[in-house]
């Protein structure tokens, strides 16, 4: 978070924009409206954070082979628990406050105090996010999330538990199963699995862009999986070390430090005292 703070605030400064959207790789802004969601963004006041309604799409097992995540994946997840809290935040152009800072997922704004700004809720467009696309995509982000847990806590301490019951699936199979992945789409992020979930098929209208074309189209593979992980490990051992070789030359400084050694010779001077 503080580097996504920190190229806010560089954005703000640098570029003058009209509105910031805080958006990741999975998410894309839609509307119900029958236009460009453009038209409707251009009708929003720059001065005020807006939040929008983030809807989620799910795995339904049968999607076709299309590279483009819209058009592949179709079905929306309707529950009563997402509608309480899944908004999101635009954040306004024409502000007249320094050092801003978003919140974790980017659901909110606040100021340098830590005051949250005002907002209003916009119900004109909407961001469809897709977060649960393919079995390698979700075994990477359990591989490398549970290593990175691990660097900071064991697995006993009980975070992220659900997490570890699919890592001890991948250990045993060497991947997840179907059902599995159904699953992990159908209740992601919901923290009440018996609730009544409903879906709709409803792909998002992109008929307004004259052209779509894919940057990143490589198929993820259990070979990306590897070469995933492998980078996550390195990365945490490197970062490891690192902190180990600090505590040793913070040691060292102490130490060999005056104070310290001073320290010593009183501790010796008493023991020949005794």
């Amino acid at each position: 978070m503080k580097r996504r703070n920190e190229l806010l605030n560089y954005t703000y400064k640098k570029y003058n924009p009209d509105f910031i959207f805080p958006l990741d790789a999975d998410e894309f802004i839609a509307t119900d409206k029958n236009v460009n969601p453009r038209k409707l963004i251009e009708k929003l006041e720059p001065k005020c954070m807006y939040k929008y309604r983030m809807k989620n799409y799910i795995l339904n097992g049968k999607e076709s082979k299309v590279k483009f995540i819209p058009d592949r994946i179709d079905t929306l997840r309707i529950t009563q628990e997402e509608a309480k809290y899944s908004y999101k935040c635009i954040a306004p152009g024409k502000i007249e406050i320094d050092d801003v800072n978003l919140a974790m997922g980017a659901h909110t704004l606040y100021d340098k105090d830590g005051k949250e700004l005002p907002f209003k809720k916009t119900e004109d467009i909407y961001l469809a996010h897709y977060p649960v696309r393919s079995s390698t995509q979700i075994m990477s982000k359990v591989i490398i999330g549970r290593l990175n847990y691990s660097k900071l806590n064991s697995r006993e301490e009980g975070g992220g538990f659900h997490q570890f019951e699919i890592l001890d699936e991948i250990i045993d199979n060497g991947s997840i199963s179907a059902k599995t992945l159904l699953d992990i789409s159908k209740f992601y992020s919901l923290k009440d699995h018996n609730q009544t979930i409903k879906t709709e098929k409803k792909p998002i209208d992109t008929k307004f862009c004259k052209k779509l074309t894919m940057k990143y189209t490589d198929d993820s593979t259990s070979d990306k999986v590897l070469i995933n992980t492998l980078i996550s490990a390195f990365s945490i051992i490197n970062e490891m070390r690192e902190d180990m070789q600090k505590v040793i030359k913070e040691n060292d400084d102490i130490i060999n430090s005056k104070g310290w050694q001073l320290l010593e010779k009183i501790r010796r001077i008493k023991k020949i005292g005794k």
